[in-house]
């Protein structure tokens, strides 16, 4: 018996060593469960009273698989007591059930025995008894329990853990990086607990690594980039930069598309979209065309107050052309205010000139209206008067000028000349036949050679087809008055000019004429 009592102190001691131990490479003691401050008090034969011994702690020490049972009290050095070591949950010794007993001796106030001899069952259930080997002391005290098996291997939870640890919390949605967290708390509390098994542990990343798994990349930033990108306009930008960001929306789009997205995948289509919006170069090509349009204008051509309105736009439109950074809706504004006001410019009215009007107005009034007939003769006096109105009206503008004159010209080329009434030309045949019949001897020189001009003359007249009355008539008056002026000889005038000598005074006889 007394060797039974040292033996199960001795393993108590050693159960207590084990607290809490996990075993990296071979099987161990996996948890132990020690009875501290149990108190064993061993009675002698003589029932004299023997001081108690006090398990207070267990001391356990790993790979050398030694325990050592501390007391505080009743240890009495060299003394020797009983250690067991049960199988099973059974306090019963029997051959089954005993793995371990010895008798050993207290050093100092511990008693320390090894395991490593042992033969322990994997997964299975230990008990640690303590006796006392002095005579009249009481059984077996159960100070301690163990269980051995595989040691806890915590090597994959704290993986999962530190992995879970890098994440970014702004890169999953908040409802799946909660559920993680909680995984991730409870995770730790596992790895925390020394007195934790192996399936704990196991369950424990499982926990982690599917809440992990199962974290929902966060694509609320991606999906605001495209939807900005969607609303841009082709038109407002070049051709190329529009291209670029069209490339890279597409990308986008894939990426939220897919449902195994990485954050990371996310991020670079993110940066990668609004880098090539900001890239964007908004189209100034209409607003470049209405600025060249507008410096090609002549200041003078318009009024004041239009033309200082046009260039205050024209200003403003050159400033954003100058601004790299315009936004299309400012290019657009732009382009607008100049052309609207370009469009709002008042031109100066020209000098209206009236001279080809007036000339018009004095050629028609010098016209007789006999001339014509009545018809057209009235529908020159129409146009001549309206004529007269514009050329009076100080506000006609060119065109009414230019159109007046037109009016007037094409009804003065439209008259229509009146028929004239048979001419005759019977007294004119009689005179010159008359004078025909004169002689030209008969009559001084002078006198004679302006009948004879006055008479080609009417004899020009007679053979014209067209000769009006007044030419016949005229013609014929010339010659009358040519014949009546014709001097016969002898009855010329005295002319001191005819004497060359003045004895003629004495032999010719002196007319005198009255002229």
């Amino acid at each position: 018996m007394k060797r039974i009592f040292r033996t199960a102190l001795l393993v108590l001691l050693i159960a207590s060593l084990f607290c809490t131990v996990a075993y990296a490479e071979d099987n161990g003691i996996q948890s132990v469960t020690v009875q501290n401050g149990v108190t064993l008090t061993p009675q002698l034969a003589d029932k004299t009273a023997v001081t108690p011994i006090t398990v207070d702690e267990v001391v356990y020490y790993p790979g050398s698989e030694r325990m050592d049972l501390a007391c505080s009290a009743g240890i009495v050095a060299d003394a020797e007591y009983v250690v067991m070591v049960l199988k099973g949950a059974e306090a019963t010794p029997s051959t089954e059930s005993i793995v371990y007993i010895d008798q050993l001796k207290a050093s100092g106030s511990s008693v320390t025995f090894n395991l490593y001899p042992l033969a322990l069952a994997v997964d299975t259930e230990y008990h640690v008894y303590l006796a006392s080997n002095a005579e009249g002391s009481e059984g077996l005290v159960e100070v301690a329990s163990f269980l051995f098996g595989a040691p806890v291997d915590k090597t994959e939870l704290q993986a999962a853990i530190t992995a879970a640890q890098a994440l970014t919390e702004t890169d999953y949605t908040a409802e799946s990086w909660a559920a993680m967290q909680t995984a991730l708390t409870a995770a730790n509390e596992v790895f925390e607990n020394a007195d934790a098994t192996q399936a704990e542990v196991d369950a424990a990343k499982t926990a982690l690594n599917s809440a992990v798994d199962a974290l929902v990349v966060d694509k609320a930033a991606l999906q605001t980039a495209i939807t900005a990108a969607d609303a841009l306009v082709e038109a407002d930008y070049t051709a190329d930069s529009w291209t670029a960001m069209q490339t890279a929306l597409t990308s986008a789009k894939a990426v939220l598309a897919k449902e195994d997205a990485t954050p990371a995948e996310v991020s670079a289509a993110v940066t990668a979209l609004n880098s090539a919006v900001d890239a964007l170069v908004v189209d100034k090509a209409a607003l470049q065309t209405a600025i060249t349009a507008a410096d090609a204008l002549v200041e003078a051509d318009y009024t004041a107050d239009s033309w200082t309105a046009m260039q205050t736009a024209l200003t403003s439109a050159k400033a954003v052309l100058a601004k790299e950074d315009a936004t299309p809706a400012e290019v657009s504004a732009a382009t607008t205010a100049l052309n609207e006001a370009v469009a709002a410019l008042v031109p100066v009215a020209p000098a209206v000139d009236k001279t080809a009007l007036q000339a018009a107005i004095t050629a028609a009034e010098a016209l007789t209206e006999t001339d014509y007939t009545a018809e057209s003769w009235s529908a020159m006096q129409t146009a001549l008067t309206a004529a007269k109105a514009v050329l009076e009206n100080a506000d006609a503008t060119q065109a009414e000028v230019d159109t007046a004159t037109t009016a007037l010209n094409d009804a003065v080329t439209a008259l229509v000349p009146a028929t004239p009434a048979e001419v005759d030309k019977s007294q004119l045949e009689a005179a010159i036949a008359y004078a025909e019949g004169l002689t030209a001897s008969d009559y001084t020189a002078d006198s004679w050679a302006a009948v004879q001009t006055a008479l080609n003359s009417a004899k020009t007249v007679y053979a014209k087809a067209d000769a009006t009355q007044d030419e016949v008539d005229n013609a014929q008056i010339t010659l009358d008055n040519a014949v009546a002026a014709l001097v016969p000889k002898g009855d010329e005038p005295f002319r001191f000019d005819d004497v060359t000598n003045p004895n003629d005074y004495f032999y010719k006889p002196v007319y005198w004429a009255v002229e």
